[in-house]
């Protein structure tokens, strides 16, 4: 994991949807597989920060 989730917001309660689409539009957050800006979205629950 190449970002700590713990400086990512916490994941929208689904991944369908205008939320989460908006989320990447606005303000890219890095993924957290290679860090660069992210061009998708997934919920991941990562453990003692919850889902990111």
């Amino acid at each position: 994991m190449n970002v700590d989730p713990r400086q990512l917001p916490p994941a929208p309660d689904t991944t369908s949807g205008a939320e989460p689409f908006a989320r990447i539009g606005r303000t890219p957050q890095p993924c957290v597989a290679c860090g660069r800006p992210a061009t998708a979205t997934r919920i991941v629950d990562t453990p003692g920060t919850g889902p990111r």
